[in-house]
């Protein structure tokens, strides 16, 4: 995996590129399917009457004595149900064959790139190609019946049900903690797509029109150091944890490590002064202090009925380097923390 790449985001979020046109219905894929693993006669019409089943299906879980599933029949599971009746998922079939996310993303930009739907930094990727669809056959053939199932929900642009953002959590969510680990946002509308040619070479997709005039001119005593495929870091907006941890070493000034508001002249570096060192100097016991008034008693964002609200969160060292949980979600719901026991014996912090 290439880490300038985009082809991971981009097939998380599917349902946002619209700038890409299959030209596949249901009936066509169907066909496609049924010709791509040589079905007879009883295999087709089987394959044809999983679609009369109702748009979900109760499936046992598989553990003794639990509740059944429901699932989602569409396209997709259909593709799965028919392959496993086929004897597809057997692992002797599969042990040799691999498939690359790079290649699922390179094929399906040579099919979009056929059609005019597409926009013209897709058609720029590729020319004509009669046999794009024996490129997905291809791959269809070396992927196992959950494989294909979203392979099939990706060239339709639709993973069914997707968890709001806006979600309310409580404390009484038994998957709170796994939660911390998965939460992000991907800003794809600012990705340029590649196609990659050989182990080297690669093609940029043009830029659109309404980026090209923001492009600013390069004069002569400029140089290009070189091609860079890989989008800016504002362009990816994560929300998830960071692994790393503050430069600050844990001593008693971190006792009063709240989070504090920032001041309005404080403004972050921009992401090319990133290489600049830069004296560090000890910050004083004063101007780490809180504030008099503390943001905990701020109203929480989520829901008027927060178990969260008013209260003191006492975080491990590992813990607090999250930004993400620091900087996001304990503020949204009025929550101060704090990294010592120490300042609990000041007066400006509440106490429940």
């Amino acid at each position: 995996m290439h880490k300038d790449d985009p082809s991971v985001l981009f097939t998380l979020k599917t349902e946002a590129l619209d700038d890409r046109d299959y030209d596949l219905n249901e009936v066509v894929f169907e066909r496609f399917i049924a010709r791509t693993f040589c079905m007879n006669v009883e295999l087709r019409g089987d394959f044809k009457k999983y679609a009369e089943d109702g748009p979900y299906l109760s499936v046992p879980s598989g553990a003794e004595g639990g509740c059944n599933n429901i699932v989602r029949n569409d396209l997709g599971y259909r593709v799965e149900r028919i392959m496993r009746k086929m004897g597809r998922d057997q692992k002797a079939i599969f042990e040799y064959k691999k498939v690359t996310v790079e290649e699922i993303e390179d094929t399906l930009i040579i099919i979009a790139a056929q059609n005019e739907g597409s926009s013209e930094a897709i058609k720029s990727l590729a020319k004509r190609d009669k046999y794009s669809l024996d490129r997905l056959e291809n791959i269809y053939l070396r992927l196992q019946g959950s494989q294909a199932k979203w392979l099939t929900r990706m060239i339709f642009k639709d993973f069914g049900f997707v968890i709001p953002d806006n979600v309310a959590l409580s404390a009484f969510h038994t998957s709170f903690p796994r939660s911390l680990q998965v939460t992000a946002k991907f800003n794809i509308k600012d990705l340029v797509p590649i196609r990659r040619c050989g182990e080297t070479g690669i093609i940029v997709a043009h830029a659109p029109p309404q980026t090209a005039k923001k492009t600013l001119p390069v004069s002569k005593d400029q140089t290009i150091s070189g091609l860079s495929v890989a989008q800016p870091a504002e362009s990816i907006q994560l929300v998830s944890p960071s692994s790393t941890r503050s430069s600050l070493p844990l001593s008693e000034s971190t006792a009063s490590s709240l989070n504090a508001t920032q001041k309005a002249t404080q403004k972050p570096l921009p992401p090319s002064s990133s290489n600049i060192k830069s004296p560090q100097k000890n910050p004083s016991p004063q101007a780490l202090s809180p504030p008099a008034s503390s943001p905990a008693a701020a109203e929480c964002a989520q829901t008027p009925t927060c178990h969260f609200h008013n209260t003191l969160f006492i975080l491990a060292p590992c813990i607090s380097s999250f930004l993400w949980l620091t900087s996001n979600l304990l503020p949204s719901h009025g929550v101060t923390y704090i990294t010592s026991l120490l300042p609990l014996t000041r007066k400006a912090l509440p106490k429940r």
